[in-house]
């Protein structure tokens, strides 16, 4: 069974990158750390090819890397090797509150994400082993049966869904947290998907995640859009009473939006990009910047 959807558990990844980033000076280690960045529950599958991203930490003090460092990536099970490949960095954008520049800007000691794109093969627990010039350094990756994994996967045919739009908001008090209201709230899933229009649907709580570690992602796809007009945004809340809690996400009163459950999501952000016949085309997972971003789209 998943484990339950809460903010609380979502941040728990996040959680271990700051703290990693904050104990750099206290305890100096060469070999950067890694943390997972994707839902272990019934999210992976095995036979189709996934985006797995990672993120890659180094301590303040021993810091080696440069933003476009590559780095040899091997994948096993059970000692053997299915597969290696060249791992390629991506840096979020973000800022820094509280402090009196508070330019968008790039660093990778903390910000820095490779999204591995691996087919692994069967059922079964992977090791993903980086290679880093002080040493190595790996995690764990479990891949499901496709039968067992209920949210929409890459080639599979996206549910017909009903999303929230400002002419019907459904079961939502609060469409967009964002301030102001992002501009992705005018197209339903189900007519797109019978009009055959090509669609990019993110699901996210702008308001919590605006300099959070999974990224501006609203504020990214906002930015891309203006360079695919023919790509219909769509921009969906997590949770259906904002407003009845007062933003507090913490509140054991919040409810998730009935969007989520029908997609089966344990997580958040999710990007669907769904092509002109309606199957999924890529997913993107947890966090991303401009520059992925925009290959998936011109992908689409």
């Amino acid at each position: 069974m998943a484990t339950p959807f809460t903010r609380r558990s979502f941040l728990a990844g996040a959680a271990s990158v700051a703290t990693v980033s904050l104990l750099g000076c206290s305890k100096v280690s060469t070999i950067p750390e890694l943390v997972s960045l994707y839902s272990p529950d019934f999210v992976i599958a095995a036979g189709v090819e996934q985006r797995i991203p990672i993120a890659v930490v180094e301590d303040e003090a021993s810091a080696t890397l440069d933003d476009q460092a590559e780095l040899p990536v091997r994948v096993t099970i059970g000692g053997d090797v299915i597969t290696e490949l060249t791992a390629v960095p991506y840096v979020v954008t973000h800022e820094h509150f509280g402090e009196k520049e508070q330019k968008a800007h790039q660093h990778s000691t903390l910000y820095r994400y490779y999204p591995l794109r691996i087919t692994l093969p069967k059922p079964g627990v992977y090791d993903v082993i980086v290679s880093f010039p002080t040493g190595t350094a790996s995690l764990q990756v479990q891949a499901f049966n496709q039968q067992d994994i209920r949210i929409p996967l890459q080639g599979s045919k996206f549910p017909s869904v009903q999303t929230p739009t400002i002419d019907n908001q459904l079961d939502m008090d609060t469409l967009c947290t964002r301030s102001p209201q992002c501009p992705f709230h005018n197209h339903n899933v189900a007519d797109l998907l019978q009009r055959n229009k090509p669609f990019a649907l993110l699901i996210a709580t702008p308001a919590f995640c605006a300099t959070a570690y999974c990224g501006p992602v609203v504020e990214t796809l906002i930015e891309a859009s203006k360079n695919y007009p023919e790509i219909a945004m769509i921009h969906s809340e997590v949770y259906a009473n904002t407003k009845e809690v007062s933003g507090n996400y913490q509140d054991e009163r919040l409810i998730k939006a009935s969007l989520v459950d029908e997609l089966n999501l344990n997580f958040e952000p999710a990007l669907f990009l769904v092509n002109n016949k309606g199957f999924v085309a890529d997913r993107l997972d947890n966090l991303f910047d401009a520059q992925e971003l925009d290959e998936v789209l011109a992908a689409l």
